[in-house]
């Protein structure tokens, strides 16, 4: 296994702001834990207003039936400006 750890940096966006770089992405989790049952699956989805923008989290829509956690997010900035 090869420790990427030194690559990424984890930022609290309540205390300092932070610009996502056109054509790049990140990391992210939801704010909110959920805990499905083992008979649902659960999904994101864009909001249009971001959307617009060219803020996509679409990447990772998918939730396991019976998953637990806060929901990782792959946020990607496909517009040509930062976000």
């Amino acid at each position: 296994m090869f420790d990427n750890s030194d690559n990424y940096e984890e930022i609290d966006l309540l205390k300092k702001p932070f610009y996502l770089k056109p054509r790049k992405m990140i990391q992210g989790y939801t704010t909110e834990y959920i805990k499905l049952p083992s008979t649902l699956v659960g999904n994101i989805h864009n909001r249009s207003s971001l959307a617009r923008f060219g803020l996509d989290v679409a990447i990772s829509s998918f939730a396991n039936p019976g998953y637990e956690g806060n929901l990782p997010l792959v946020i990607s900035n496909l517009s040509s400006h930062p976000i």
